[in-house]
Formats: structure tokens, C-alpha cells, sequence
């Protein structure tokens, strides 16, 4: 059986379709890790109110051979750094080929765009809760990224962060930062003190 999938930038896709992405966006990402989907509606559907924001907003949809949505995915690139931030990438079944299949369409999309500017990327990052309950991580979508990405030659940072929190009654959450070159499969790289510090102040 022949598979077919495509990807599309969610300013290029019917309303509707947007609408089906982000209740798959909904369903999948953990509550305290997700961003408000007016927030995300606004990027896809006002992109010239944010035309002169230093970081640049990618959001894309996977369509399957019958042309139904069946992910969504949220990016955001750092021109300072250079770093390319995998926000979010859901899929309608967690299925290790369509998470493979999306984040590779989408990243090669993202890097005609961006070298369409002139701009390219030397790193990309992803941020992995530690909530933790009982002394295990409960966050699903960082535990489900932490396994696939590992196949991807991403490295874990030993440095703290903690991530602002999103809603005002939230405390500060304290994450995991995985990094990977990208240009190599190579996850033995190491990045200075300083360069970690440009990276989280530009996030």
C-alpha cells in the first residue's frame, strides 16, 4: 500500500482546515504545555501584523492521499542564533512514520523559505518538560519527542532553563533544552556557556 502525504503552510490551507489542525493541536499537546490557539490563529490568519517581529513563524499541516488533516506543527526561527525552535508537531494517531514524515517535509519547506532571505539554519531546539509526579516525567508530548528525537541526533543540554510560564496563574516550569546541528548526526557537539545564553535570551 502506497502512502501519500503532503504539507502545506496553514496560511495557504482553507479555514477550515485550520480549524481541524488545531483540534488535533488541542487533543495531543499537554495543558500546560500548549499556546493559545487565538494566539496561533492570529500568526496563520494576520500574518502582516507580524511582519516586523525579529522571530518568524512557520506553521504547517499534513494532509493525508485523501487530502484530510491529519497534523499540525508550529516552528519558530531565531535569525540572532540562528536556531530553528520546534514549538509544536502533533499528528491525529501518534504513529512514529507520520511524526518522521512531518517533521522532515516541513523542515525541508522551512529551509527553502528561509534561504529564499538569505537566512539558514545552524541549530534546531525543541523544549522537553520535567514535570515530574512521583519522580517520573508525566509530560506525554515531551516524553513522546524525547524518544523519537533521540533518533534524530538530538543532544540534551545539562544547562537549567525555565520556561516563562504561559498563563498568569502559572508558575515558571523548569525544561530540558534538546539541540541538534543541523547539517550533522553527529550529537557529541559542544556549545558553549555563552552560546546557550544567546540562545535562551533570543527564545
Amino acid at each position: 500500500m502506497l502512502l501519500q502525504f503532503n504539507v502545506l503552510p496553514a496560511t495557504k490551507c482553507p479555514k477550515k482546515d485550520v480549524i481541524a489542525a488545531l483540534e488535533i493541536y488541542c487533543k495531543t499537546v499537554d495543558s500546560g504545555s500548549m499556546t493559545d490557539t487565538n494566539q496561533i490563529k492570529d500568526y496563520i490568519w494576520n500574518p502582516k501584523k507580524h511582519i516586523n517581529e525579529k522571530r518568524k513563524m512557520f506553521f504547517y499541516l499534513m494532509y493525508n492521499q485523501d487530502h484530510e488533516v491529519i497534523g499540525f506543527s508550529e516552528y519558530a526561527y531565531l535569525p540572532g542564533t540562528q536556531v530553528l525552535v520546534l514549538d509544536y508537531l502533533c499528528t491525529l494517531q501518534r504513529n512514529h512514520m507520520l511524526f518522521y514524515n512531518f517533521y522532515h517535509m516541513a523542515l525541508s519547506e522551512i529551509t527553502t523559505e528561509l534561504k529564499k532571505k538569505g537566512l539558514f539554519i545552524r541549530y534546531i531546539i525543541t523544549e522537553l518538560s520535567l514535570n515530574q509526579k512521583e519522580g517520573k516525567l508525566i509530560d506525554i508530548d515531551s516524553n513522546y519527542f524525547r524518544h523519537l528525537l533521540s533518533n534524530e541526533s538530538y543532544k540534551l543540554l545539562k544547562y537549567p532553563y525555565y520556561q516563562p510560564p504561559l498563563l498568569k496563574h502559572e508558575d515558571a516550569e523548569e525544561f530540558n533544552i534538546a539541540i541538534k546541528l543541523l547539517y550533522s548526526d553527529n550529537n557529541n557537539f559542544s556549545l558553549s556557556k555563552e552560546q546557550y545564553i544567546l540562545i535562551i535570551e533570543e527564545l
